[in-house]
C-alpha cells in the first residue's frame, strides 16, 4: 500500500526517523517508544503547577498507590 513505518525508540533515533517520515512520498505511521509516566517539564514551573502535584501525590498515597508513584519516580529519576 506504500506506506511506511518508522519505530523510534531511542531519543537518539527521534530527528532521522521524523526526517524519514516527511521525506516519504505517500503515508507515514511513526512508532515512538516513550515511558509509561514521562514527566512533561515547562520550561518554567508555577507554584500554581507544584501545587497540583503535590495534591496528585497526596491523593495517589491515601489511594493506596504508592507504587505507581515510586514507578514514576524511577522512571524519571534514571534518566
Amino acid at each position: 500500500m506504500g506506506i511506511l513505518g518508522v519505530r523510534i525508540d531511542r531519543p537518539q533515533q527521534l530527528e532521522e526517523g521524523i526526517q524519514r517520515a516527511l521525506q516519504h512520498e505517500g503515508p507515514a505511521l511513526v512508532d515512538i517508544v516513550s515511558a509509561r509516566q514521562e514527566f512533561i517539564m515547562p520550561p518554567t514551573t508555577t507554584f500554581e503547577e507544584a501545587k497540583h502535584f503535590g495534591l496528585f501525590t497526596l491523593k495517589a498515597v491515601l489511594d493506596g498507590r504508592f507504587g505507581e508513584l515510586v514507578d514514576l519516580a524511577t522512571s524519571n529519576l534514571t534518566r
